[in-house]
Formats: C-alpha cells, sequence, structure tokens
C-alpha cells in the first residue's frame, strides 16, 4: 500500500489544497505539503481539531487558498464544535 492509499482509509481524512476540515477523535486529518502550509488546531478536553491547507499568505480574494480567510474560519469552524452555542 503506499502513502496516497494509507491516508484515505479508516478514520483518516485527507485535506486538500483550499480546504478546511474538522473533526472529533479517532478521526485523523492527513495532507501532503509541498510549498503550502498546513494550520492546525485541536482542542485536548474535547480531542475537536481541524486543519486549513492554506496555498498562498494574507488574504487574497477571501477564498479558502488565502491565510486570513482560512484561519478564521478554522478558528470559527473548532470553535463552533466545542461550543455549539457560540
Amino acid at each position: 500500500m503506499n502513502d496516497l492509499e494509507d491516508i484515505a482509509t479508516g478514520d483518516d481524512q485527507y485535506v486538500a489544497i483550499g480546504q478546511v476540515m474538522t473533526g472529533v477523535a479517532p478521526k485523523r486529518l492527513n495532507t501532503i505539503l509541498g510549498s503550502c502550509v498546513a494550520l492546525m488546531i485541536y482542542h485536548r478536553e474535547t480531542g475537536t481539531g481541524g486543519m486549513a491547507h492554506i496555498l498562498f499568505p494574507g488574504e487574497g480574494s477571501g477564498n479558502m487558498n488565502s491565510a486570513g480567510p482560512a484561519t478564521r474560519h478554522l478558528i470559527s469552524e473548532v470553535r463552533g464544535k466545542i461550543q455549539p452555542e457560540c
């Protein structure tokens, strides 16, 4: 089995360029990086976490390929799973 097959099985979820994903353990988020950046956050008490696969720095055109929008969206999504009333 190669690396791409490994990350596509079980509780693993592949995060593509420009995607933001969240999950709760035992789900695992994986990606493959070249010149991109993966931003990950994790809340130990709830086992909730997320990943943003970022292609461009700054605000860009406001889509999830850019650091600003992707970071804000990731924080909002994970926070919403931890504290649904927020």
